[in-house]
């Protein structure tokens, strides 16, 4: 029995005319460093053709297992690690992980593949570089015994609004800016869902 997050998807555009829009890597890890236990499983489904050069997810195979160990052997900086659960690395703290053996991975994609992954594990989007477009949905899975009833609520309510959610589905904080007057709340009117999606939300009690 699993909660399943609300935290959408991505449709991406190349943007041959804008050199460097969108293009940079953003390596991060979606775990705070007081956690470095497995906490979370990430998922993405994948929706279009996805070859070498239409961007998608990148990985550095091998982080997810060293990831304890890197803030084990590390100083904190002043005022200690970020405690929400992202984690941004710098070249330099890549450089450990790459000496010990991790190299990024950019897994190839056919529309309907899937794809999980630890939320330890290096990671980031990269922006598609051919002529191809890019769309994913992405979502996240926990049992939901670990969800509050008061975490319940609010996700229930956040669907109901059409509002997005971070990345844990029984951690999450609700995403900035959601009543912003650019952002359309149900642009195609409220989903139509099944028995088992409302269970996966909190809605109805899975029996």
């Amino acid at each position: 029995m699993a909660g399943f997050s609300i935290n959408g998807g991505t449709l991406a555009f190349p943007t041959p005319e804008e050199a460097n829009h969108g293009k940079a890597p953003w390596p991060h890890s979606d775990q705070s460093a007081y956690r470095p236990w497995p906490h979370c499983i990430q998922g993405l489904l994948n929706l279009l053709p996805n070859g070498p050069d239409d961007g998608g997810l990148a990985v550095l195979n091998g982080s997810a297992p060293l990831f304890e160990q890197y803030f084990k052997e590390h100083t904190q900086p002043d005022g200690g690690w970020i405690k929400r659960d992202l984690f941004d690395w710098t070249d330099e703290q890549l450089q450990w992980f790459k000496d010990r053996g991790c190299e990024w991975m950019k897994p190839n994609m056919e529309p309907g593949d899937f794809i999980l992954w630890d939320s330890r594990a290096v990671h980031y989007g990269a922006a598609p570089l051919g002529t191809n477009k890019r769309m994913a949905i992405y979502t996240c899975y926990k049992p939901i015994e670990f969800l509050s009833e008061e975490q319940r609520e609010r996700k229930v309510e956040a669907f109901k609004r059409g509002y997005m959610t971070s990345h844990d589905p029984t951690d999450f904080v609700l995403k900035e800016e959601q009543m912003a007057e650019w952002n359309i709340l149900h642009p195609y009117g409220k989903p139509s869902i099944n028995k088992e999606t409302q269970q996966a939300i909190g809605m109805v009690p899975y029996e």
